[in-house]
């Protein structure tokens, strides 16, 4: 048997969709972008080269972390929602595929276009090394960082897409989980005035990753730095297992009992208004 028939299937139908080569030539553009703005003679002239090396890789590393964290809500969150609609997911498991060749097929081929855009920056991302200000260690790291939370954003999202029909709710659900652990960790620190429990909650914040692969940072926080960076891994594989377990068992619609339905109703009405109000 083929593997990952639903991977070639994919790649095949990516390969004719303009979407696939405007996401890799938007991610570049948009690096490339920040690079001449942050070089230009206007802005460099008055750092230092260590200065504007250092802002260019905190600036081109902000940009790709913060793409890397939402692409899973661009790029599998339908991924499995979307053959629910169109009725085939059911089609595929009355094959011998079983939940992971579905799944795992999904990853790759929705997956592998955010991955080479990713893959396409690093470059750039090294530039800041031969202007000064940025050492090798730094540069590691932070790809790391990088590669890891893009890996953790698309199996969250794909785990999102097997439980959801809706894109909506996919997409919705991705991004708050994200925004959770992105954000209320280091809200937590703000409110109960950095408090020690507050503070150790941000090493499992994907934000946390980031600001430590800085050298600046890095060093007082090392054995914490990694164990972040395997938390973020784990949650990733750990949502992967889970997409593979749910394609398999939440592929059919069922009809919701009386008090979900009731509490769907209110939903919507608080979402979209009164049903006599709507055209």
């Amino acid at each position: 048997m083929e593997l990952l028939p639903t991977a070639t299937r994919e790649l095949r139908l990516a390969a004719r969709r303009s979407r696939t080569y405007s996401t890799r030539v938007g991610f570049n553009a948009l690096a490339i972008l920040v690079v001449f703005g942050l070089l230009s003679p206007s802005f460099a002239g008055v750092r230092s080269p260590a200065e504007t090396g250092q802002f260019l890789f905190l600036a081109l590393s902000a940009v790709a972390f913060f793409l890397s964290l939402i692409s899973g809500a661009f790029m599998t969150a339908d991924a499995l929602s979307e053959e629910k609609r169109e009725g085939t997911l059911g089609l595929l498991f009355l094959t011998d595929l079983r939940g992971h060749d579905v799944v795992l097929g999904k990853l790759v081929g929705k997956g592998l276009n955010p991955f080479y855009a990713l893959i396409s920056v690093l470059p750039l991302l090294a530039l800041p090394m031969i202007i000064g200000g940025v050492t090798p260690g730094e540069f590691f790291r932070m790809s790391l960082v990088l590669l890891n939370t893009m890996f953790f954003s698309l199996t969250l999202a794909l785990a999102a897409s097997a439980i959801s029909v809706a894109s909506r709710r996919a997409w919705a659900l991705t991004m708050f989980t994200l925004a959770a652990l992105s954000g209320i960790p280091w809200m937590l620190v703000y409110l109960t005035g950095s408090s020690p429990f507050a503070i150790a909650l941000t090493q499992f914040s994907p934000v946390f990753g980031w600001l430590t692969s800085m050298d600046s940072q890095y060093g007082s926080n090392e054995s914490i730095f990694w164990s972040s960076l395997g938390f973020i891994h784990f949650l990733g594989w750990a949502s992967l297992l889970a997409a593979c377990a749910a394609a398999p068992r939440f592929w059919q619609d069922f009809a919701p009992n009386p008090r979900q339905a009731e509490w769907q109703r209110r939903w919507r009405i608080w979402l979209l208004g009164s049903d006599q109000h709507q055209i």
